[in-house]
C-alpha cells in the first residue's frame, strides 16, 4: 500500500509515472525491494491468453 500511495503522490508531483528509484527515495527503501515487492504482486495472466491482433496463439 505504501508503494501504491507513493507512486500516485509522485505521478501527481511530476506528472508521469514514477521510477522504481524516485519511489525507492520517497519510501527510504531499496529500489531493489520496491521491484520485487511490484513483481511479487504482479497480476497472473492466463496461458490461455490470446497472443497478436488475432487472438489466437
Amino acid at each position: 500500500m505504501q508503494i501504491k500511495k507513493a507512486d500516485i503522490e509522485l505521478f501527481q508531483t511530476l506528472g508521469l509515472k514514477p521510477i522504481i528509484t524516485e519511489i525507492s527515495t520517497v519510501l527510504d527503501v531499496s529500489s531493489k525491494q520496491i521491484s520485487e515487492c511490484l513483481n511479487a504482486f504482479r497480476p497472473l495472466l492466463s496461458l490461455k491468453l490470446g497472443i497478436g491482433e488475432e487472438q489466437e496463439t
